[in-house]
Order: C-alpha cells, then structure tokens, then sequence
C-alpha cells in the first residue's frame, strides 16, 4: 500500500513537471523593452508580446501563430512601434485558430504597426483579423486579410486610426462584417482609410457607430 501511494506521488509529480515544461516550450514570445529588435526566428508559434516602447522588425520569411483561445497572433502595446514586410519570395503570415484570438492588435497612444505584403487569417469565432484600439494606429499594404469565424470583422477600429491601402479584405462568416468602426472615433477625430482595397460579396457590409467619423473609400 506504501509502495502504491509512492508511485501514485511520483506520478502526478511527473506529470505536474511535463506540464510546467510544456508550456514554458510553448509559452508567447515577449518583446518588452527593446529598441531596434529583429524577429530572428522564422516560426513564431504562439504569437508575439510587443511592449514597453519596443521596437521591432522582421528579418526575411516570418510565420506567426496562435492556437489558443483569447490570444492575438500578434499584440503592440505601450507605444511600441512595429514593421512588418513580405516579398512574393519570403512570405510573412499571421493565423489564429482559437475563439477571440485576433490576428493583429494594436492598442494605446504612440502604439504604431506597419504591414507591407503581408497574410492574415483567423480561423476562429469573435476573431477580429485587424483590431486598432485606444489611439493606436495601423498602416496595412499590399496585404491580405481573411477571416472565417462568425462576428469576426477584417477590420476593427476605435479611437484609433487605420489606413489599408492595396489589399484584399474577406470575410466569410455569419455576421462578419468588413470593417466596424466604434462610437469613440469621433471623439478623437481620429479617421479611417480603405484605398484600392477589394472585398469579396461575402463580407461587403459595414458597421459604424461613430456619429463624425471621416471614412474615406479612393481608388
């Protein structure tokens, strides 16, 4: 009886340590911080922590994903400043897979993104593809952004500006709409840019709750 309740510790202790080893192996990537960092690696497989005035580039193909519930592909924050290129050679993708798992979001005043040939594509439900939030703002060229989850907008800003240029938006889930715009752009006259941009008829719908928002559509 001794002997069993020995084995029976040791094995939930090995169990509680392979545990703890597991989800340090597979823990996110933080970037708190740094200055002039660069994405070294090629895979990134449980999104990336961008903080603390950071910035951050990327550095040939880059792959990053998600596959748990409520965690970005990507997050800036803090004032971080982030600048992401593709070619047609070295491709930069960003997928989630999980329920609210956004695929870039960037959030709070002096936070920037900038995306140039670049793929996004949430997978999953409540997954915006695009968030900017809180003052943040978002450049995207050139690009793709695909979402396949019900309420899933490609594109989701409040308070914040967000400017797509040249890139092809999708959306192909229940109530999923292009673009939703919240109700505090007004208050920060803060503007949406949508320019050259096409949009399967799937997903052609907007939402918009700001009273004053300065949208504009160019060709």
């Amino acid at each position: 009886m001794r002997y069993q309740k020995i084995k029976k510790s040791l094995i939930r202790l090995s169990v509680f340590t392979l545990l703890r080893h597991s989800e340090a192996l597979f823990s996110i990537e933080t970037i708190e911080g740094k200055k002039n960092h660069t994405l070294e690696k090629k895979n990134y497989n449980e999104g990336i922590d961008i903080k603390g005035q950071s910035t951050v580039q990327n550095k040939g193909a880059l792959s990053v994903s998600s596959h748990h519930q409520n965690r970005p592909a990507v997050k800036v924050s803090e004032g971080s400043i982030l600048t992401l290129k593709g070619t047609q050679d070295k491709l930069t993708t960003l997928t989630t897979s999980g329920k609210n798992s956004l695929g870039l979001l960037a959030s709070g005043s002096g936070t920037e993104v900038t995306a140039d040939k670049i793929e996004m594509i949430t997978k999953s439900e409540n997954a915006d593809v695009v968030k900017a939030d809180a003052g943040a703002t978002i450049h995207i060229q050139d690009s793709t952004i695909i979402t396949r989850g019900g309420s899933s907008p490609a594109l989701w800003s409040k308070a914040s500006t967000l400017k797509i240029s040249d890139s092809h938006l999708e959306t192909t889930g229940t109530d999923s709409a292009i673009l939703y715009a919240g109700p505090e752009n007004n208050k920060k006259t803060k503007s949406l840019v949508l320019q050259k941009d096409t949009s399967t008829p799937v997903g052609t719908s907007l939402c918009l709750k700001a009273e004053q928002l300065t949208l504009f559509f160019t060709k």
